[in-house]
């Protein structure tokens, strides 16, 4: 089963770092970042702020290790993990399953 893993981050330096990591252990098979305006609650206020979206697709069976690796590389005191289970085409499933641990 392919899953994605999606997680805001500080800024575009520090998605590519965890990207780049994930990729060099085989965690994931691609990344995908861009840049976000986010809206959130903090501290009891509405706060805003530009982050960098990092999206990673890998298999079920990495997603503990993939979270270990993100957690270990962020820098925010609480970062939002969004994992999804994806239903995706057998070619793009095969692909991933190829190029991955």
């Amino acid at each position: 089963m392919l899953v994605t893993i999606t997680v805001t981050c500080r800024n575009k330096i520090e998605a590519d770092k965890i990207a780049l990591a994930l990729l060099k252990k085989k965690l994931v098979a691609c990344a995908n970042i861009w840049p976000v305006d986010s809206y959130y609650w903090w501290q009891g206020k509405i706060a805003t702020a530009k982050e960098t979206m990092l999206v990673v697709k890998t298999l079920a069976k990495n997603v503990t290790k993939t979270k270990k690796v993100i957690l270990a590389l962020h820098s925010y005191k609480t970062p939002c993990l969004s994992i999804e289970k994806i239903d995706t085409n057998p070619a793009c499933l095969s692909w991933v399953k190829s190029v991955i641990k």
